[in-house]
């Protein structure tokens, strides 16, 4: 049975008509036709209202299995023993619901339809009064299968109103078709039913997205809801701070949806390929937990989920609470060189008798920085260019960055840096005056290290000169 059917059938077992229907759940009349006959959907807003003014609680109307949470008396909307439910005898303007229905040429039932209720209904509304129910009096919230069920209806709905389209056109294109092989119309009466034709179309596709765009409205709705309903955790935050010796302190904490004085907690970094990092967490007096993990800045952890644990007698429930991407290379400087105008030129001996050739280098270099993607990554605040001939020093030049990329406030526990980001990247320019050197036997390279603000390095070569 679907829930269109469903609507219908504890609507006539109830005794009630779709204005009384109406009036209780804030609709208009013609909004119960269309939920009954299956051209629109009741909406998350209105569905509290329906459940309870048929006589049961949401997860029944939308599976048909009685969740027994807050069972209504039918035809009332009163919980057993208790007194009538207000927010479901108030009653709106007219056509309150209508944004979600799905056009059709189908025709509502009328109200004349309610007034002989199907057999065996009478019996089904006696039984279904005298269940007992265990649940709290009006608990009518959709649990998560019955948030799917309402999502798979939805879902149902948009096929079949894609499928009308389709047949639609379809045939319109096939009464054009045969009419102009039998030569029925001249040119113009042809032309101008092959504008209708397009004109018709083109008002089904705007009808057929307006539908598309509610229903997709509709399914974000209760995607969310569903998400909300599956989550062990109502809130959490976290905050990174960088340490000393390329490590990375992450700060979390998270409060779950319900908790006791036994509760216990764990979070962990869980990276895609590597030993997860786990760590026992505080109680806080706000019912919150929270615990310090430290991450390693290496490529093991460029990307990893951030994990939450809870444990209440023995039962562990987790929960994903985000997943981070680039870690690693987005707190970490770049660096490279290029040769831009350096020369390295094989001289001749000095004495014509002689095989001493001399090599003689120089010119200028290009000298690239970029800073770390992230926010609250370390600064480039130093580098130096050195020229290596067989492995040794021959010449150096430092490169005033000039606080280019902010100056570093190092925190009064000395362990991290707090900066202010001003440039993201650049090119800085060395010359080396040329010299003539012996010829290299292993060859000669450019080695350029930039420090960071946490006093990291990060070294680039480029090779002038092998053998």
């Amino acid at each position: 049975m679907t829930i269109h059917e469903r609507i219908f059938t504890l609507r006539r077992a109830a005794g009630l008509s779709q204005e009384t229907l109406a009036e209780r759940v804030g609709v208009s009349r013609q909004a119960i036709g269309k939920w009954e006959n299956g051209a629109a959907l009741p909406g998350l807003d209105n569905l509290q209202a329906l459940a309870a003014a048929l006589g049961v609680n949401c997860d029944e109307l939308l599976t048909g299995e009685a969740s027994r949470r807050g069972a209504m008396n039918p035809g009332t909307g009163t919980p057993p023993g208790g007194e009538p439910d207000n927010a479901t005898a108030e009653t709106d303007a007219p056509g309150k619901g209508n944004a979600h229905a799905v056009p059709t040429s189908a025709a509502a039932r009328t109200d004349e339809d309610a007034s002989a209720p199907p057999a065996g209904a009478d019996a089904a509304a006696k039984t279904r009064d005298a269940e007992p129910t265990a649940a709290a009096p009006g608990d009518t919230e959709p649990t998560a299968a019955g948030l799917r069920a309402l999502l798979e209806a939805y879902h149902t709905a948009q096929a079949q109103a894609a499928r009308r389209q389709r047949m639609l056109l379809a045939s319109l294109a096939a009464v054009l078709l045969a009419l102009a092989g039998l030569g029925v119309f001249a040119d113009a009466r042809l032309n101008a039913l092959a504008g209708r034709v397009d004109e018709v179309s083109g008002r089904m596709d705007g009808i057929d997205r307006r539908i598309d765009s509610r229903i997709d409205a509709i399914q974000t709705g209760i995607e969310q809801s569903l998400s909300e309903t599956e989550r062990i955790v109502a809130d959490f935050d976290w905050q990174y701070r960088t340490l000393p010796e390329d490590r990375i302190e992450l700060t979390l904490t998270a409060t779950p949806k319900s908790s006791r004085e036994d509760t216990a907690a764990a979070f962990s970094v869980v990276p895609s390929g590597g030993a997860a990092i786990t760590a026992e967490a505080v109680p806080r007096a706000d019912g919150g937990f929270t615990a310090q993990l430290e991450i390693p800045l290496t490529e093991e952890y460029e990307s990893f989920a951030v994990m939450a644990a809870f444990t209440t007698d023995g039962e562990t429930q987790s929960q994903m609470l985000f997943r981070e991407a680039e870690f690693y290379s987005g707190r970490r400087i770049t660096a490279n060189l290029t040769l831009t105008d350096f020369r390295a030129a094989v001289l001749p001996p000095d004495a014509p008798n002689t095989k001493d050739e001399r090599l003689s280098l120089g010119g200028e270099c290009g000298l690239e920085i970029r800073r770390a993607g992230n926010e609250d990554a370390p600064v480039p605040v130093s580098a130096e260019v050195v020229l290596l001939v067989d492995g040794e020093q021959a010449a150096a030049q430092a490169v005033e960055l000039n606080g280019a990329f902010g100056m570093p406030e190092p925190l009064p526990n000395g362990e991290a840096y707090v900066q202010e980001s001003i440039a993201l990247g650049g090119t800085w320019y060395v010359r080396f005056e040329p010299v003539e050197i012996p010829l290299p036997r292993t060859g000669a390279v450019l080695e350029a290290t930039v420090t960071d603000s946490a006093g990291r390095t990060v070294v680039c070569r480029q090779e002038v000169y092998r053998p």
